[in-house]
């Protein structure tokens, strides 16, 4: 469970990016459903950007906003959390993230 301030962060930075990309919350769940139905292994936020900004989504101005998607996505059943990995990304400074799967 995110604390109470990382969670506040995370709604913030989804509001930013929906104002800044008209949609964009509702844009990345439409690419996450594409991806999870294509994808049968385990994944991370890290490796859902790489599928989905190629592919047209805007880069968020805050990586937080994807917690947002992947939030709104577990509480659908849509996606379970099944551990944790490290992050790759030098912006990420090696943070544990979580690793996901299609429910």
């Amino acid at each position: 469970m995110s604390s109470p301030a990382y969670q506040l962060e995370i709604e913030l930075s989804a509001a930013k990016q929906d104002r800044l990309s008209d949609g964009w919350c509702s844009k990345a769940q439409d690419y996450l459903s594409h991806y999870r139905a294509s994808k049968p292994q385990n994944f991370t936020i890290e490796d859902f950007r790489d599928y989905a900004e190629p592919l047209g989504l805007d880069e968020p101005a805050n990586g937080s906003a994807y917690g947002k998607v992947m939030q709104t996505a577990s509480k659908r059943k849509q996606i379970e959390m099944v551990g944790f990995s490290q992050a790759t990304r030098a912006a990420a400074h090696s943070r544990p993230l979580r690793v996901w799967r299609a429910a």
